[in-house]
């Protein structure tokens, strides 16, 4: 809401700055005679047209009704349209006039009209670039489009000067060609709002950037195990996400809760989103993974775990409780000074585990709140080998599903 505030405000300033320009340019055609700045204050009075429907638009946007849940974002598109269809117009008028007009330019009080509208011109310039970087800021197509509009404004109203002078110095031609080079830009900018502006109508997605942008979010959070599909597309200044992944989770309402924290970090990350929407499925696994740390090849249960020199990964059947595979990894961060621990779970993390048996308590420790956020169990151990964890796999893991129905027991997640 904040941003749509700032927005509006920006497109009240472009509305007081059409209504001045298009009076100061009424005042000099008045006092110079000339037809050229008289139709150069009509091409302004388009210019606060399109202004005004801009102001209008961004105000609409934010109301929000019964039959309009969603709000009226894409007024701004429709805008944008508009004032596409005004650019077109504007130089197609210019066009008629500049190039197949026969009218000369009454050349009087010419030492009042040259600097007058130079100082118009470069107004209305600087006040385009300002709105443009308004309109990026807060993502606004409205802003943007109104800003190159001005833009386009002043580069006419240049050619209305190089008109004056070329005539003033015996040179008309020069007119004529200044002309034909508005119009081109006029084209060329009347094209870029007409695009955005249907791309926003028709629900076209957002850039590739933005996209990579929302998924490296997601992703980045430990339980997300899987990203399906993501989309999301402009509505007028703001964009809207619909998400689809799978979560290491095992209660409904803990997967809920993970939804909404994923959703407030995407819209930390990406500015301009006004809704995430995150369909949410649980990690469908038909095995788990186990890691046990070693102090020898032979299978001895280390007493440590982030200075256990070996690990053991076992995949373990769900329904049978069978070790179906068993490897015995190095323990990659046994030289590391600091931090062992926590690399290490952020290691077994990483690989998907789901189970960490430790003869070293890991309770209220770093590695322990790690898989409590990635919700990966844990459980202190008192058996010395590896053989004798696997004899006892079934009720280890058992403990485990216990623990996941239900949640925060007691210290250390144990169960």
């Amino acid at each position: 809401m904040q941003r749509l505030s700032e927005a509006q405000r920006v497109a009240s300033l472009s509305v007081l700055l059409n209504l001045a320009v298009t009076a100061a340019k009424g005042i000099l055609a008045f006092l110079t005679g000339s037809t050229a700045l008289w139709a150069e204050t009509l091409h302004s009075l388009s210019d606060l047209a399109a202004s005004s429907a801009t102001w209008v638009g961004i105000r609409l946007a934010r109301l929000k009704s019964r039959a309009f849940p969603w709000g009226l974002y894409k007024v701004e598109n429709l805008v944008s349209l508009l004032i596409a269809g005004v650019v077109f117009f504007a130089g197609y008028e210019i066009f008629r006039e500049g190039v197949l007009g026969q009218r000369q330019v009454e050349l009087t009080n010419l030492s009042v009209a040259v600097p007058g509208l130079a100082a118009i011109i470069v107004a209305v310039f600087l006040f385009s670039w300002y709105e443009k970087r308004k309109g990026e800021e807060y993502n606004s197509p409205a802003l943007k489009a109104d800003a190159l509009h001005l833009r386009a404004d002043s580069v006419s109203a240049l050619v209305v000067l190089v008109s004056l002078v070329g005539a003033w110095l015996g040179y008309p031609f020069l007119e004529k060609i200044a002309t034909v080079v508005v119009i081109l830009f006029l084209a060329r900018a009347g094209g870029e709002i007409m695009v955005d502006a249907l791309r926003g109508l028709l629900d076209a997605s957002v850039d590739y950037a933005t996209l990579d942008k929302i998924r490296e979010t997601i992703a980045r959070d430990p339980r997300v195990t899987g990203i399906k599909r993501i989309m999301a597309r402009n509505s007028g200044s703001v964009i809207f996400v619909v998400a689809e992944i799978t979560l290491r989770s095992h209660s409904l309402k803990e997967a809920h809760a993970i939804s909404e924290e994923i959703e407030e970090a995407v819209k930390e990350a990406v500015p301009g989103i006004e809704r995430v929407t995150i369909h949410y499925e649980p990690e469908e696994k038909d095995y788990l993974t186990v890691a046990v740390p070693l102090a020898g090849l032979r299978g001895e249960i280390s007493e440590h775990f982030g200075s256990a020199p070996y690990l053991a990964l076992l995949k373990v059947d769900r329904q049978t409780w069978e070790v179906k595979e068993q490897i015995t990894l190095p323990n990659p961060f046994l030289r590391e000074e600091k931090g062992k621990g926590m690399k290490l779970a952020h290691f077994l993390v990483e690989r998907g585990v789901d189970l960490v048996l430790t003869q070293e308590s890991l309770e209220e420790k770093g590695p322990a709140y790690l898989f409590e956020a990635a919700d990966v169990s844990y459980r202190t151990i008192a058996h010395r080998d590896l053989a004798a964890v696997i004899e006892d796999l079934g009720e280890l893991i058992a403990r485990r599903e216990e623990r996941t129905e239900v949640r925060g027991t007691g210290p250390g997640r144990k169960g």
